[in-house]
């Protein structure tokens, strides 16, 4: 899985490799941009947090097992992923 993050002065935005090439992320109220505040405990919630929510696929084999670990270190030190 390969994303993308801006982290602009006044705005982010998320986005996503697709076969035709980089897609922005649908964020809030139906809009791609946030303003700048974007923040999560650790990289591994920000994984389970775009796959299990915004179905982002993993892609590789090695991408899954990185995911999975993410998955289950996030469970290990119980830190809630929410979307």
């Amino acid at each position: 899985m390969f994303i993308g993050f801006d982290y602009g002065t006044a705005n982010c935005s998320v986005a996503v490799m697709r076969d035709h090439g980089p897609e922005l992320l649908t964020l809030e109220n139906n809009a791609p941009y946030l303003p700048s505040m974007l923040c999560a405990p650790t990289r591994e919630a920000v994984s389970e947090c775009l796959h299990r929510h915004w179905q982002i696929p993993t892609g590789s084999e090695e991408n899954q097992q990185l995911l999975r670990r993410a998955i289950s270190y996030n469970r290990e030190e119980d830190i809630p992923v929410n979307g």
